[in-house]
């Protein structure tokens, strides 16, 4: 009998979560209830393509990836220019202020991150511009779509404004991405993580397409 390894039963064994209809999935990250901690760097939309990589590693527990504010992860994916985007995270137990739990920046204009505190203790989506909801965010599901951005599978805010040209940074986990440097570290536990793209524009689509992975996640 073959014995495959801790990582090819993790990719083989999870539920296919992230194959929601109305987006691309690039990577998909599930370190709640992995086997190991090498197992949840593991793609599990695509085994051996955008592993995360640990700039600081954090610590696995049952819950997911465990954030102090100093750990964070690259996705290696480099987000496209403009509102094709898309950015989902389930976490719980954030502390403290200004705290991304995945996001990139090349400068003024062209981010593209999901903030679950702020600097104000709100939550962020970001895009070519910003837009907040005045609620503490410690816990839930966050979701960024194009110019529009959910908590627990509602629309929380639209229209947030787009940016061109082309990012240089790929999208870290746990911090921002600012220039090839952390910010904004996060302080919390990751338990799933959904990066991909879409043409999708119509927005009763993405509604649903938010909804539906968004119920998808908090299965986990």
């Amino acid at each position: 009998m073959t014995h495959r390894s801790a990582i090819a039963q993790q990719a083989a064994t999870s539920a296919d979560w992230w194959d929601v209809s109305g987006a691309t999935c690039l990577a998909a990250y599930q370190p709640k209830g992995a086997a190991s901690l090498a197992a949840s760097y593991v793609n599990l939309a695509n085994p051996g393509t955008y592993s995360a990589t640990p700039g600081v590693a954090p610590t696995l527990a049952a819950g997911g990836w465990v954030h102090t504010g100093t750990e964070y992860l690259s996705s290696g994916i480099t987000p496209a220019n403009d509102q094709t985007a898309v950015i989902a995270v389930i976490f719980s137990g954030v502390t403290g202020n200004r705290r991304v739990s995945v996001g990139a920046q090349t400068g003024a204009g062209r981010l593209c991150a999901v903030w679950a505190k702020n600097t104000a203790g709100v939550g962020e989506w970001d895009n070519g511009g910003a837009q907040v909801i005045g609620t503490n965010i410690a816990a839930g599901t966050m979701l960024l779509a194009r110019d529009r951005g959910y908590l627990d599978g509602s629309l929380a805010v639209s229209d947030i404004a787009a940016w061109s040209g082309t990012s240089s940074w790929p999208l870290w986990i746990g911090a921002m991405n600012y220039a090839g440097g952390p910010n904004y570290a996060f302080a919390g536990t990751i338990a799933a993580v959904y990066i991909g793209s879409t043409s999708e524009t119509d927005t009763t689509a993405l509604d649903q397409f938010a909804a539906a992975l968004t119920t998808a996640m908090e299965a986990l």
